[in-house]
């Protein structure tokens, strides 16, 4: 594992977990650009810059980051198996924070995601034993979002740490998301670091930041899910489906300007020594995060995003390209085409990022241009959630 990852093992260095990566990748339409019946928004131009109009100023080079609201909950499969997880309180019972991670969905019930953001000392009990620990795994259908009233909630006013949004949405704003209660089945890391248990025997004694989850109340009808790929050459071009909030502090935000109110920057894009309590992503005593559905699969200059590793390094994870923040660790990284059933797409959870990145930063700098081959993120091997698919508790789920 890279010596400059963007998290740290609690419990193994005495540091707190930074452990959710959110990929905050620039996506932009262009004239020409195939539909994608899984990612309808992607030329809908005007709910593109929405969004991504919350991010100006977020990195520290005009190349800059650009996400896609999803809007195609009516006809994507896989909008429909990408989850948030979220704590099943106020915050996390050790990290005393309110981040989140993501999930994918390979049953009806089952879901994938990184060991670390199921970590051992948040959820200690797995499923299988007495009094296992709750999560939650959030869907949220933003198809009808409007989009003036989300232009109303992204915005802050007060001083930290009481900030207020001026809006909240509801389902009456196009704001719809679904809570199931969750639990952790799998964990394959180690015992020392995030947590080994029921690990199946095909993953031997390989250590690798993933994990199966559960939510028995889901339904089991409509098949929402996604079926794990049954090859990746490392070099696939990809799109990665995550959640994150947004929030717009500033009308023209750069790193040498603060966002108004004053301070806000420090408290929304810098980290600090004290992050969790610092961080609006990780704390707020006022409202609750309203998380909203994203995909990232294009650069600011059009290229696709892809794998890197054209050879195995013998790791237990794949390179990409994509640039990353704090916030989403076990997004779905999906082959990036047209959903096709006899081809599934899905190939592991986003889990870690390279040496490059500024740990004191939400989101990590643009060194090179966007699309370029640097490693940036990686994924868990595909053939690690092929292994946790071939569970027969998953199996006898579809």
């Amino acid at each position: 594992m890279a010596s400059g990852k963007v998290w740290e093992r609690k419990g193994v260095n005495g540091v707190g977990l930074a452990k959710r990566i959110a990929l905050l990748v620039a996506a932009i339409p262009f004239a020409g650009c195939a539909a994608n019946t899984d990612r309808q928004d992607e030329l809908l131009l005007a709910n593109q810059q929405a969004v991504q109009s919350a991010y100006v100023g977020q990195t520290e080079t005009t190349a800059g980051y650009g996400v896609h609201l999803v809007k195609a909950w009516a006809s994507g499969r896989k909008a429909k198996s990408v989850g948030t997880i979220r704590p099943n309180g106020e915050n996390w019972p050790v990290d005393g924070n309110e981040a989140n991670c993501g999930a994918t969905f390979i049953s009806d019930r089952h879901a994938i995601t990184a060991a670390h953001c199921v970590d051992k000392n948040n959820l200690p009990n797995v499923y299988s034993v007495a009094n296992p620990s709750p999560f939650r795994i959030q869907q949220i259908d933003t198809t009808n979002l409007n989009l003036t009233e989300y232009n109303d909630q992204k915005s802050v006013t007060g001083t930290w740490p009481n900030w207020t949004r001026n809006d909240v949405l509801t389902t009456g704003d196009g704001y719809s998301p679904v809570t199931y209660t969750c639990y952790v089945k799998v964990r394959c890391d180690s015992t020392s670091g995030f947590g080994r248990n029921n690990c199946p025997a095909s993953f031997g004694t390989t250590v690798v930041d993933i994990a199966l989850l559960y939510c028995p109340s889901r339904s089991t009808a409509g098949s929402n899910w996604s079926a794990v790929a049954s090859s990746d050459s490392r070099t696939e071009q990809l799109e990665i489906w995550w959640f994150h909030e947004i929030v717009n502090l500033a009308t023209q935000g750069t790193v040498n300007s603060p966002y108004q109110p004053t301070n806000n920057w420090d408290h929304y894009f810098w980290l600090g020594s004290d992050r969790y309590n610092q961080n609006y992503h990780y704390k707020n005593v006022t409202q609750d995060h309203q998380l909203l559905p994203l995909v990232s699969y294009r650069s600011s200059s059009n290229v696709n995003y892809k794998g890197v590793e054209a050879t195995d390094d013998g790791d237990q994870y794949t390179k990409t390209n994509v640039p990353a923040c704090h916030g989403t660790s076990g997004s779905g990284v999906f082959k990036s085409s047209a959903w096709n059933a006899a081809n599934p797409e899905y190939l592991g959870p986003l889990v870690h990022g390279s040496t490059d990145w500024v740990g004191d930063k939400l989101c990590a700098p643009i060194s090179t241009a966007p699309g370029s081959t640097e490693y940036k993120t990686q994924y868990a091997k595909r053939i690690h959630s092929a292994n946790l698919q071939a569970l027969s508790d998953v199996q006898n789920d579809r």
